[in-house]
């Protein structure tokens, strides 16, 4: 039983990200939260290692967002890549590579979701952070699809896609990560559920 089960924090949980992915899966873990956006630019932050990229990014969310908050809170940030073929992808800078990115994810390969989550205690400044990866296979995407997913605005989404997509869905052939398939395609969307609860859990503990 963690923490958060025996009910014993009360100091509120926030989440620094706009993603209405992210959103959704602190939603589906039944957790109460506040959203903060951290303003940063994430092009300046660069490395070649997509975990050590995405921690980065993570940590410098967290950094920029604790000025602004006075009460004693839990801050979760995460920052996430896909990666294929080797190639770091983060979000697609237009609609043309997008579409390109779509179309050789059918090719037989699995493309890797790389996600970082940063806990932080708002009150002392301890942070710890997991990194989760995952994969994922498709099919061919056919034009109408890659169509429709512009259409919701693909293009803010890492390797431009999301896993929960209904125009994507279909298409999915299989995920491999770590846990259960629920956990990995948590870990797809941007918040992997069972080491984001163990994260909190381990900040919260005397």
């Amino acid at each position: 039983m963690t923490v958060l089960d025996r009910g014993l924090t009360s100091r509120p949980l926030i989440l620094g990200s706009f993603s209405p992915w992210r959103r959704k899966e602190m939603e589906a873990m039944g957790l109460k939260f506040f959203v903060m956006v951290a303003d940063i630019d994430e092009k300046a932050i660069r490395h070649a290692d997509p975990a050590i990229l995405t921690l980065n990014i993570a940590v410098a969310k967290a950094s920029a967002l604790l000025p602004r908050i006075s009460t004693p809170s839990v801050l979760i940030t995460s920052d996430q890549v896909a990666v294929f073929r080797g190639e770091i992808r983060e979000k697609p800078v237009d609609a043309e590579q997008a579409c390109r990115w779509l179309t050789e994810y059918g090719a037989g390969e699995p493309v890797s979701t790389v996600t970082t989550v940063v806990v932080t205690d708002t009150a002392t400044r301890r942070s710890i952070h997991a990194t989760d990866v995952a994969r994922v296979w498709f099919e061919p995407l056919p034009a109408r699809a890659m169509e429709a997913m512009l259409a919701i605005d693909v293009l803010n989404s890492c390797g431009a896609f999301t896993i929960d997509d209904p125009n994507l869905a279909p298409f999915v052939l299989k995920v491999e990560g770590d846990g259960d398939v629920t956990e990995v395609r948590s870990s797809i969307s941007g918040l992997p559920r069972a080491k984001t609860l163990a994260l909190i859990d381990r900040i919260l503990l005397p």
